[in-house]
């Protein structure tokens, strides 16, 4: 996956993520779908990141495409020290 944005200062792109297929076309998406995904996805690791804390694993369907991606991250950030 890769994607390019150039954008001025003040300026802002907007842009979601979408599972295909290799046949599938993809479609465009308007600010107004892409605010409500962006509020669904925030909703939805806010409740994962919630539900992890204990366990410091996210839980996320390893058939999902950036599972490997995500969990990387996760322990990166994991990581990081935390503010006293």
């Amino acid at each position: 996956m890769t994607a390019e944005f150039k954008v001025a200062e003040g300026e802002s792109a907007v842009f979601a993520m979408d599972e295909v297929g290799s046949d599938a076309v993809p479609r465009p998406c308007s600010g107004e779908e892409a605010e409500e995904l962006l509020a669904a996805t925030v909703a939805f690791w806010r409740s994962q990141l919630s539900a992890s804390r204990r366990q410091r694993q996210p839980k996320i369907q390893a058939s999902w495409p950036w599972t490997a991606d995500i969990v990387t991250a996760w322990h990166r950030i994991s990581a990081l020290p935390h503010a006293p």
